[in-house]
């Protein structure tokens, strides 16, 4: 099964392009440093969360190396179900290189929040959109499941039983 993470980091690094490189603000120690998303990844809306109805947000702490890649990511925060693919998707995050030469690590939490539209909704709002600095949102209907079709069975004849 082809996971659909290429089509989303495509649409986020054009989204990325667009918003003129957005930073992540990190408050360590008394200098602020600014860090840059390079890449950014959305998971996919898992498909039992999704049709169980189940929405919320997730919370990914990452450490991020002198290089900008993403060594670690833990899930802090947010429903069973959704968790695993944000974790996946915090781990292929890439940031800009540490500006502090002394500094080899960095850490900072990723948002991931995920939203049910009514049925209703158009096709071209059911989108995930990179939220400036670290949250992405993640919009998707409920998928309107194909009636099933039933054989009839005729009804079962039990003898009757007798002499209890």
């Amino acid at each position: 099964m082809k996971r659909p993470f290429s089509r989303i980091v495509v649409a986020l690094a054009f989204t990325l392009m667009q918003c003129q490189s957005p930073t992540l603000g990190m408050s360590e120690g008394p200098e602020k440093e600014t860090t840059r998303v390079l890449v950014a990844v959305a998971p996919g809306y898992p498909p039992l969360a999704l049709g169980s109805g189940i929405t919320g947000e997730v919370t990914v702490r990452v450490v991020v190396n002198a290089m900008g890649v993403v060594t670690s990511a833990k899930v802090t925060d947010g429903h069973r179900l959704l968790r695993e693919g944000c974790k996946e998707a915090g781990l292929q995050w890439k940031f800009t290189p540490a500006q502090d030469e002394g500094k080899t690590e960095r850490s900072m939490e990723l948002k991931f929040a995920f939203f049910i539209a009514p049925s209703d909704t158009a096709t071209a709002k059911l989108t995930t959109v990179f939220k400036h600095p670290n949250r992405i949102e993640i919009t998707r209907r409920i998928p309107q499941s194909e009636k099933l079709q039933r054989r009839q069975h005729p009804p079962e004849v039990h003898p009757k039983r007798t002499g209890y």
